[in-house]
C-alpha cells in the first residue's frame, strides 16, 4: 500500500493510515449492515407451516 503512496508522490504516512482506517471502516460497515439486515429477515414474521394433506 505505501508502495502506490510513493509511486503517486503521497509520501505523508499519516495520509495512509487515514486512508487505510477509513477504507476498513467502510467494509466494516458494509458487513455489519448485511448482517444486521439477515437478523432482520430471519427473526420477522414466519409464514404458517403448511398442513399435511392426509387422505
Amino acid at each position: 500500500m505505501q508502495t502506490a503512496f510513493k509511486m503517486a508522490d503521497i509520501g505523508h504516512k499519516v495520509k495512509a493510515e487515514k486512508l487505510v482506517a477509513s477504507e476498513m471502516t467502510e467494509a466494516f460497515n458494509k458487513i455489519l449492515n448485511r448482517v444486521e439486515s439477515d437478523n432482520v429477515m430471519a427473526s420477522g414474521p414466519r409464514p404458517p407451516m403448511k398442513r399435511r394433506v392426509t387422505k
